[in-house]
């Protein structure tokens, strides 16, 4: 309650409880299958066939077709949305393109892969895009962007764009989580996480220009208070460091190039005289440096000397056998005499790193040495470094006694500084502490300052941003559309960490109307029988047919193949016979071919929706099939009489109408859902309340709401029945709301359910249309 302390006039928005239900959609479809082309597992959005061709490709031949027909029909028949998911077998493949390397090489001047992109499902459909890797144009150095391009016909045209893309799992803009959430086309896989942080630890001293630093960007000049004094100290996380502090005495200022200001208590100067005078403190252990308009201070941090040896010649072990011995020599900074580890080699021939490792550290042990250098195999790499505090000037080297040398071995020498393994743990103190990631003002020396803080492995390290395509984009290589024939578990779908197939693709889209067309068998039936309960959409299934026209089939098959269905469903309505249409992609003259009646059906169903409501049976003359020609078995009276009481919905020739869907019944075991104008409506009803009355969870569970739900519901069954969507001559009839003390007990109440009663009464069509005739006597008066 809002609070008035103060006299005077306050106006206040009061809520009237009115909260009208929305009716949901009835007619947005989801149609599921193979095509020529397309993202597998991702449910699309086509508004007519041409958006259709330009995602999955046009008309095919046989089976493989029947999903371009289907979709094809939807419109002609006056359908307006549909969503689209194309599906592929088990041993289809996903592309993949090549690793994208780091802009810079790794401390071994070898290449560092740090991002894999790869196609977002599998299928030949890959060959068709192209990836670009951008510079961040907002966060140069510091991000990067991606560009997906769709080629066709030779020429390109960008479908997604992704900015400011980074590679830390703790940022919002992780590219991994970005794309992954986001992108239509591709997966990202961080390779600089899953290689090397997540990886088994390696032995990769960290660069030693990544130690801590304080950058500042001043701009004119710097004004600091004369005499004042600033310390600067680095450490690592054992305590070894050192302190210097940075005096702006009189003399030292203007033995710098400084000026003294008026008032002879502030001195201002320029980014080459603070250098200048961070240069010539005495005994100072901080490097200061002048690069374009920043000044920088780093915390020299030393580096153990180190050497690594990769196999020549891009092979994974050594050849040994041409030498009889290796030598390992460890010359000391302080000029001491060099101190040797010889391993015998006789005999020995091609050998893995790690192998090798094994017998170095063998030899180095009883050397007595094991304390001072450790050997290590990282990957296809040997590794040995050292591991003694006082490394300044120390060298390493490893030589093979004859015979070809090992290729390039990469070597450093050890640098004077605090030995510190992992850089992210140094800290630089100007003041006050300057953590890592954190730019705290350093008011006194510097106006902005920014704590670089970085080791090798760091997310936020700017070598690791990936390299930019430039002129050659990447290509996802090696999908393929699969050899096997798609089977009902691939129709099912599944979700996993490479997201969702089939008709799980379906899930974060809103259809009410589900097709599989030209899928008849049981299995397939049962897995989309399964899906449309789970959603509660309504799926229109093809009866018993198929695109050989040789196929023969009687009504006895029909209703065995009816009676035999594993499983029935409320939700579900069976079209039966198959149609012929004209053929696209036929050869000859005038061709044509048998098609499922799916696609034309759930046309009809939209159509009708649009036109009556849903509350209307989709059959009778005005359900006319537009585009079909024949019938695949021409039924009659005779036969309709034995497939009408088992569910089945036929279709017939009618004379002076044409091809009509003249059947409105569902394949429902309850007699209470018998037509699928009774069933659709309820899904109706059911969608439709379970969106509009989100208002009332968490509400307090009082009279109160139960009114307002009450009111709130009478008023959305009012406005329907209003437009003839109930039996009922009075809203009495109609419909009926409860929602009361009745109905909600206190033990439902304790349990924080609020009950709302609706009953409708269903429109039910006419099947049967009965004339009473009679003859009429004229008696005589």
């Amino acid at each position: 309650m809002a609070e008035r302390l103060t006299p005077g006039v306050y106006v206040e928005e009061i809520s009237s409880g009115i909260k009208p239900i929305q009716a949901t959609g009835t007619s947005s479809a989801g149609f599921i299958g193979e095509a020529a082309r397309g993202v597998p597992g991702v449910a699309t959005f086509v508004r007519g066939f041409a958006d259709f061709e330009r995602a999955f490709g046009g008309h095919r031949r046989g089976p493989a077709g029947h999903l371009a027909q289907a979709v094809d029909a939807f419109f002609a028949a006056g359908g307006a949305r549909a969503f689209v998911v194309r599906v592929l077998p088990d041993d289809a493949l996903i592309g993949r393109g090549r690793d994208v390397l780091a802009v810079t090489d790794d401390v071994w001047g070898l290449d560092r892969p740090v991002l894999r992109l790869t196609a977002r499902g599998p299928g030949a459909w890959a060959d068709d895009v192209r990836v670009h890797v951008e510079p961040s144009r907002a966060f140069p150095g510091r991000a990067f962007g991606i560009a997906v391009e769709w080629v066709e016909g030779g020429r390109g045209r960008v479908v997604e764009r992704f900015e400011n893309l980074v590679l830390d799992p703790e940022s919002p803009d992780y590219v991994v989580d970005v794309v992954g959430d986001s992108s239509r086309y591709l997966h990202a896989t961080d390779l600089h996480r899953t290689e090397f942080l997540d990886a088994d630890p390696r032995p990769l001293p960290p660069l030693p220009d990544r130690g801590a630093r304080l950058v500042t960007r001043g701009a004119a000049g710097y004004t600091v208070p004369v005499d004042a004094t600033v310390d600067l100290r680095w450490a690592g996380p054992d305590g070894v460091g050192a302190t210097t502090s940075v005096s702006f005495a009189a003399a030292r200022v203007q033995a710098a190039g400084g000026t003294l200001a008026a008032d002879g208590r502030t001195v201002t100067l320029t980014r080459a005289q603070l250098v200048a005078l961070l240069a010539a403190v005495p005994g100072t252990t901080l490097v200061a440096a002048e690069v374009d308009d920043t000044v920088t201070v780093t915390a020299p941090v030393a580096t153990r000397a180190y050497l690594v040896v990769p196999p020549p010649d891009g092979s994974d072990t050594f050849d040994l056998g041409p030498t009889d011995e290796l030598v390992l020599t460890l010359a000391a900074g302080d000029g001491s005499g060099p101190r040797t580890v010889t391993l015998d080699t006789t005999g020995a021939a091609a050998t893995t790193p790690a192998a090798l490792a094994d017998l170095l550290t063998a030899a180095v042990a009883a050397a007595d040495l094991d304390d001072d250098v450790q050997v290590h195999a990282a990957g296809r790499l040997l590794v040995v470094r050292t591991t003694a505090p006082d490394t300044d000037g120390a060298t390493l080297t490893l030589v093979p006694d004859a015979g070809t040398p090992f290729g390039d071995v990469l070597t450093r020498d050890g640098a004077g500084g605090a030995v510190v393994d992992d850089l992210g743990a140094v800290t630089v103190v100007a003041a006050e502490t300057v953590r890592p990631g954190v730019p705290p003002a350093l008011s006194v020396l510097f106006d902005q300052v920014r704590d670089w803080g970085l080791r090798e492995s760091s997310p936020l390290d700017p070598d690791l941003l990936p390299a930019p395509t430039g002129d050659t984009p990447l290509r996802l290589p090696g999908g393929t559309d699969g050899t096997t024939d798609v089977d009902a578990v691939d129709l099912a779908g599944r979700e996993d960490a490479n997201g969702r197939t089939g008709l799980r693709a379906f899930d974060d889209v809103d259809i009410q109307l589900l097709a599989v067309p030209g899928r008849t068998t049981p299995d397939f039936l049962a897995a989309a029988i399964a899906y449309a309960d789970r959603r509660g959409v309504f799926y229109v299934a093809d009866g018993p047919g198929s695109d050989d026209r040789q196929f023969a089939i009687d009504t006895s098959d029909v209703v065995r193949f009816v009676d035999g269905l594993p499983t029935r469903s409320d939700n579900l309505a069976m079209f039966y016979p198959w149609l012929e249409v004209a053929d696209p992609v036929g050869v000859g003259r005038a061709p044509r071919r048998f098609v499922p009646p799916s696609g034309h059906v759930v046309g009809v169903f939209a159509r009708t929706d649009r036109a009556r409501g849903v509350w209307k049976a989709p059959a009778g003359i005005e359900a006319t099939l537009p585009g079909a020609l024949d019938l695949q078995h021409r039924l009659l009276d005779a036969d309709q009489d034995l497939l009408n009481p088992i569910g089945l919905s036929c279709i017939r020739q009618r004379p002076g109408t044409g091809i009509v869907s003249w059947g409105a019944r569902t394949l429902s075991s309850d007699p209470e859902w018998r037509y699928t104008n009774v069933r659709r409506t309820a899904l109706f009803l059911m969608a439709s309340l379970r969106r509009g009355l989100q208002w009332a969870v968490f509400e307090p569970n009082d009279v109160q709401l139960w009114s307002r739900i009450r009111g709130n519901v009478e008023s959305f069954m009012l406005s329907l029945h209003r437009q003839g969507a109930f039996q009922g001559a009075t809203p009495e009839e109609a419909f009926a709301v409860k929602c009361d003390t009745e109905t909600n007990p206190q033990e439902l109440i304790d349990q924080g359910i609020v009950t709302v009663q609706v009953a409708f009464a269903p429109l039910k069509p006419s099947e049967f249309v009965v004339v009473q005739l009679s003859q009429k006597t004229l008696l005589a008066a």
